[in-house]
């Protein structure tokens, strides 16, 4: 591959300063060979090497570092020398010994959940006060934390946004009722006409 494009267009792997990067560069190196995924699996099975082409899209298009087999099975058929091949290993067993970079600390709240989070933010209920089945008034429970944070129907997503949840309880009743229903009905006419 060296003598095709040039040693300054190709990435240098012992640079990557870390895996995010690699994986970067081992998209720069399928670029630069102009190669197509399908191609470089023909050309793998032809060394004698398993590159499936779903597999080696899936290794470049996220941030982990790929299994030591397919890279060096891509880095053939990409047309890398022994060399070559041998820094890339190289600079990969090096990003893989070091340790991920740790989660920023939680700030503590007053809350019971990791960091101190509330399960629900603090204000009013959502029943109005005044006479209601509950003692103190309209709210379920003294101090009641206020509506949930999603509309009606659904819930809170990792994101923030809401989600639609699932069917609604009388709906998806009424359909185990009436296909138990049938079932019954079936299996009770069923045996009906076998006592005949």
């Amino acid at each position: 591959m060296a003598e095709a494009t040039g040693d300054d267009l190709l990435p240098k792997p012992e640079t990557a300063g870390s895996v995010a990067e690699f994986v970067a560069m081992l998209r720069q190196l399928k670029s630069l060979s102009g190669l197509t995924y399908k191609e470089l699996e023909s050309r793998a099975r032809t060394d004698g090497s398993s590159l499936p082409r779903s597999t080696l899209a899936a290794a470049l298009n996220r941030n982990g570092l790929p299994r030591e087999q397919l890279l060096t099975a891509f880095l053939r058929a990409t047309g890398c020398g022994p060399g070559e091949i041998a820094a890339w290993v190289r600079a990969r067993k090096t990003l893989g010994a070091r340790p991920a970079p740790a989660a920023p600390p939680v700030p503590p709240g007053p809350g019971p959940f990791p960091g101190g989070a509330a399960l629900l933010p603090a204000g009013p209920g959502p029943f109005p006060a005044g006479p209601g089945p509950f003692p103190g008034g309209g709210a379920p429970f003294p101090g009641d934390a206020g509506p949930l944070p999603a509309g009606p129907g659904q819930f809170p997503g990792r994101d923030g946004r809401g989600r639609r949840g699932l069917l609604p309880v009388k709906p998806y009743a009424l359909l185990v009722g009436f296909v138990l229903g049938c079932v019954t009905g079936y299996l009770w006419r069923r045996s009906a006409h076998a006592g005949r």
